[in-house]
């Protein structure tokens, strides 16, 4: 398990930096949204680091759901979402952390 952690550490930092860099070159670089963004960018790596390697892992799929549900959520947060926009970050960040093992592997990482 530990070298889990310290994958999903290694790839949040990874793309928590493109966020930052990405979100910033298109929204600026205030301090809301260069933590909102490094902080999605943590939260994928989360998603992705169980399908990079997966006998770190021994319930991948939770772990997909728990770090999507999160980044959804945070992404609902920054744009102010209402009440029923948070209800919804939520159910796509379920679907989208227990189908991550279908999409992930089309994503492309550095």
């Amino acid at each position: 398990m530990a070298k889990g952690i310290k994958l999903i550490s290694i790839l949040s930092l990874v793309l928590s930096a493109i966020g930052v860099i990405f979100g910033g070159l298109i929204y600026g670089y205030e301090v809301r949204t260069v933590v909102l963004f490094g902080l999605m960018g943590a939260f994928l790596g989360g998603i992705a680091a169980p399908v990079v390697e997966p006998k770190y892992f021994k319930n991948p799929v939770i772990w997909q759901i728990i770090f999507a549900v999160i980044g959804c959520s945070l992404f609902a947060f920054s744009i102010n979402a209402s009440v029923t926009g948070h209800a919804v970050a939520v159910i796509t960040g379920l679907i989208l952390g227990a189908t991550a093992r279908y999409w992930i592997k089309y994503a492309s990482f550095p």
